[in-house]
């Protein structure tokens, strides 16, 4: 008798049932030794957590990171045509597949490759910061790994003003003296309107004052420049923009009966500005 005449339906099920199943558990485990380093990196990141990371650098990585996604969208619809892109994708995949937002090395990174120019640009005349970013020597300011500020504005150049954006915070979150609070509380409501002006004025002398002030007047000398080519008002509310959202979202992310306890509801009317600078630590409530 031949084998296959050995081997009868019965067999012939069993046999499938035995194969099948064998690779369903093999894929299983297949599947979770591919996870592995993700549950790793999930472990560092929850174990960093007890650690002492200034808010300030908190709120840092989550701006850090927001913009990096734009940076990435923006070199995937690019890829095809442009080198830069293709250059800025691969740094991403090399260095960015994990991000830890309970870490200093992304505010460290940019304190040491970017925040000189940042001192250079904050002072800058509103008609020469405008251009900031097409200057050759971004070339050698490195906001990223590997992805420097030309890299960025090459393939960003037709929406300059999400540049400034971030890079204005990113160096304004540096100063130890600002109180992150305080920053996001105005970035929350940021609108392009006198109630935003008066704000900004009723605030003491130092880097959020002049920076945000720097920004509004370089976002309305590119409103002008591009003669109101950004439909929609762009300028008008700048509330409804990524910046707005984020803010709101990180204070959701924090301990909110804390951090009502350091800024009360009627704190940025300009009579009550000042309370908000009274917590001593300049951060955040832990």
């Amino acid at each position: 008798m031949s084998y296959l005449q050995r081997f009868t339906p019965s067999k012939h099920l069993a046999f499938y049932y035995f194969y099948f199943t064998n690779i369903t558990v093999l894929l299983y485990y297949l599947k979770l030794l591919k996870s592995l380093p993700f549950i790793i990196m999930t472990d560092v990141i929850e174990a960093s957590a007890s650690s002492e990371l200034p808010q300030s650098k908190y709120v840092f990585n989550q701006y850090y990171l927001d913009f990096l996604k734009k940076v990435k969208d923006h070199a995937k619809r690019q890829k095809e045509t442009s080198r830069t892109a293709r250059n800025v994708l691969r740094s991403i995949k090399k260095y960015y597949m994990a991000f830890n937002k309970l870490s200093s090395e992304h505010f460290d990174f940019f304190h040491e490759h970017c925040y000189e120019a940042w001192k250079q640009y904050n002072v800058l005349p509103i008609a020469t910061a405008v251009t900031f970013f097409e200057e050759a020597n971004r070339s050698n300011d490195i906001i990223f790994k590997d992805i420097t500020l030309a890299d960025v504005y090459e393939i960003m150049k037709d929406e300059s003003f999400v540049i400034h954006q971030y890079f204005a915070l990113f160096g304004i979150l540096c100063d130890p003296d600002v109180n992150p609070s305080v920053l996001l509380e105005l970035m929350k409501q940021f609108k392009m309107d006198d109630e935003l002006k008066m704000k900004l004025g009723a605030l003491p002398d130092g880097t959020l004052k002049s920076s945000l002030t720097h920004l509004l007047d370089v976002y309305a000398a590119i409103n002008k420049k591009s003669a109101g080519s950004f439909a929609g008002g762009v300028f008008e509310d700048l509330e409804e923009t990524t910046l707005g959202k984020l803010a709101k979202e990180i204070m959701d992310e924090i301990n909110l009966d804390d951090l009502q306890k350091n800024i009360s509801p009627n704190m940025l009317q300009s009579d009550n500005i000042m309370d908000m600078f009274t917590k001593s630590d300049g951060g955040l409530p832990k």
